[in-house]
């Protein structure tokens, strides 16, 4: 593996760190932003070699308690060293007893740094690895680097969505994730599939559960005389023909009242249809079946006409509704596909 360039001190990018008042500093800020100067090296705490990164990491012997994180920021061979006052084995918040940090602070005075530079080699690795702790949780940080993204994996994990891999494309990875408090209950109640649409696709949505409609059974499913393993009982289970008449498994999205511009946006030929479509059957899972009817919040601003403007069955109406009184537009299924 090919040793990554080094940092350079003039580097705009690294201007605004706090170099003349390092007590203003944040030491996970600044760590972050060195990560993301360079895409090409890994993240701190991933390396497995010291020359691998572009820092160092250290402890200021101090027995006082510290009243900030960073204690200097300086450069040693073009590579940026960090100093804290915290997170590592010396002071009174160490795990060491206090007579320890009394004697590295006896013999950094006697100009005797061997025993705080030896330590320092497992300070840097054991402060890297805490950064890479947080960063892993963090939902903003790891956006920093989306190939090594773990917080969205857990999310994914936690909420029963499929790996990114094999995410469906009705939206994006992280509008998804931003339903996934919803996702991860067992059933989605219809104020959360509403409160999901209303945030994702910032139109006004309504659920009406219990939508009647016909099942098509299965052959197996289907009564007949002849099944003597369970005969069917007329009133307890026996149905006739192919099909059964219920009203649980379907319900009805209503999306409006709708401004004119916002119902053209709709058509069944571009891509938000589609998207919004796929993703009610995203939420519930595919488990039932439902209905998309679109409202105009005022009648067209056309009237209908015989012109290439206008499309039956889509924006034309044949007659004009009471002023104020929202139009009613298509109903689509919500099998729709994206095939753009």
């Amino acid at each position: 593996m090919s040793r990554p360039r080094l940092l350079d001190p003039k580097s705009h990018a690294l201007k605004n760190l706090p170099f003349n008042t390092p007590w203003s500093g944040n030491f996970l800020a600044t760590l972050r932003q060195l990560s993301a100067l360079d895409p090409q090296k890994p993240i701190p705490g991933g390396a497995l070699s010291l020359k691998d990164e572009n820092f160092r990491l250290s402890q200021a012997v101090s027995l006082a308690f510290p009243a900030s994180e960073i204690a200097s920021l300086t450069w040693q061979d073009n590579q940026l060293a960090i100093k804290l006052f915290s997170l590592g084995v010396w002071g009174p918040q160490g795990p060491l007893p206090l007579h320890f940090s009394e004697l590295a602070l006896t013999r950094t005075q006697q100009q005797d740094s061997a025993l705080i530079d030896f330590i320092d080699l497992f300070h840097h690795r054991s402060m890297a690895i805490f950064f890479r702790a947080w960063y892993a949780a963090q939902d903003t940080a790891s956006l920093d680097r989306p190939e090594c993204d773990r917080f969205s994996y857990y999310v994914h994990c936690l909420s029963g969505l499929p790996i990114p891999a094999t995410t469906p494309p009705p939206l994006t990875r992280h509008k998804l994730l931003s339903a996934s408090f919803h996702l991860a209950r067992k059933n989605c109640a219809p104020q959360d599939l509403i409160s999901t649409l209303n945030a994702l696709f910032h139109l006004p949505f309504q659920v009406e559960e219990f939508q009647p409609g016909w099942i098509t059974l299965n052959l197996e499913e289907q009564s007949r005389l002849d099944d003597k393993a369970s005969p069917p009982l007329l009133g307890h289970g026996a149905i006739l023909g192919e099909a059964s008449y219920q009203s649980g498994h379907k319900f009805k999205v209503w999306c409006g009242p709708l401004t004119y511009e916002q119902y053209l946006s709709l058509h069944p030929d571009q891509d938000r249809l589609a998207r919004i479509a796929q993703t009610i059957q995203h939420l519930t899972g595919g488990n039932y079946h439902s209905d998309i009817q679109l409202i105009l919040a005022v009648p067209p601003p056309l009237p209908c006409a015989l012109s290439s403007r206008q499309q039956l069955g889509f924006d034309t109406w044949l007659a004009n509704e009471e002023e104020g009184t929202p139009q009613l537009g298509m109903i689509y299924p919500s099998r729709l596909s994206v095939e753009h």
